[in-house]
């Protein structure tokens, strides 16, 4: 008897033991559900706050680029802007106003050639409007810029028409890399295409690399600069601003170096006149800039060519001084 009452003893602490743990084990496995609900719940908060926060951010950024005036609204621009260096020997001379800041904000008004329909918009077509407007260009800016180099001499004797041919194999392989989902994003990207002839490659390097920059303040009697600084994949309202266009883009459009001095001259004296008035009342700036878009629209009309239309350039002035070359 006494060894049956001490068995039974010791089988009701071990149930009361063994229930204590299992009351222990579901009051852990509680917490633990409660815990798993609370951080779902704060994980869940804390992503719509966050992309609450991201809507706004990018709603704001949007209102910031967009034109007044119900305008479309310009593409963001890449983090890195093709021609940099060109852009701060342009800058004026201790005169800058509003509608600099402005521009330069919205990426509408640049010194480069927006080539971004040719090699970044694959349904784009080059026998007609923009795109033809940009490939024409682009044709006589190649030719102007390296037709005396030996190079160019020597692949143009293979080929008469190799500029288009050279434009035409770089879209090709520029629109492959848009069906990849692989876009280019500057203007260098395109000196690392691969175009498969040697030859080819050879005047790809020469042309995209130069032998003088554009902002080197010497000049070199065989110096050539490289393609990219004078050409930009960033999508922009205008193909180039005639404000601010180098004398290489300037001639590319009206082929003729007579019109080019005109023009240049023109700015020059546009530019004095608003350092003259750098201190005027914003009334009087505003129409005196007015004035001055009207004038170098007119000597752009004045010059006419077979295949541009002024709409896709930019006339605007602005107190950065415009180049000289």
């Amino acid at each position: 008897m006494h060894i049956l009452l001490t068995t039974y003893g010791l089988l009701m602490i071990m149930a009361l033991f063994a229930y204590a743990q299992w009351k222990n084990a579901e009051s852990l496995v509680a917490t633990d559900m409660v815990a798993r609900c609370r951080f779902a719940k704060a994980r869940e908060k804390t992503s719509a706050l966050l992309v609450k926060q991201v809507k706004k951010l990018h709603s704001d950024y949007i209102e910031e680029k967009a034109p007044k005036g119900g305008k479309e609204e310009s593409e963001v621009e890449d983090e890195e802007e093709d021609g940099e260096g060109l852009v701060e020997i342009l800058l004026p001379d201790g005169v800058e106003n509003e509608n600099d800041k402005t521009d330069k904000k919205k990426g509408k008004r640049s010194h480069l050639l927006d080539v971004s329909i040719l090699f970044r918009d694959k349904n784009a077509s080059i026998v007609d409007g923009k795109g033809k407007v940009a490939y024409m260009i682009l044709k006589n800016l190649i030719e102007s810029l390296y037709a005396k180099q030996p190079f160019y001499e020597e692949v143009k004797q293979k080929d008469p028409d190799f500029a288009e041919h050279f434009i035409d194999w770089l879209m090709l392989k520029a629109r492959a890399e848009l069906e990849e989902k692989r876009p280019l994003k500057k203007a260098k990207d395109l000196s690392m295409i691969d175009l498969e002839d040697p030859s080819l490659k050879e005047a790809r390097y020469k042309i995209f690399n130069g032998n003088q920059s554009i902002n080197d303040p010497g000049v070199n009697a065989g110096g050539y600069y490289p393609l990219y600084e004078l050409i930009s994949l960033q999508k922009k309202s205008h193909l180039v601003s005639f404000w601010l266009a180098p004398k290489p883009l300037l001639y590319a459009v009206f082929q003729n170096p007579d019109v080019v001095t005109e023009m240049c001259e023109l700015r020059d004296g546009m530019y004095k006149e608003k350092k003259s008035m750098a201190r005027s009342e914003k009334n009087e700036m505003k129409s005196a800039d007015d004035i001055q878009k009207q004038k170098l629209e007119q000597c752009f009309k004045s010059h006419p060519t077979e295949f541009i239309d002024s709409q896709y350039f930019d006339f605007g002035t602005s107190g950065t001084k415009p180049p000289r070359r």
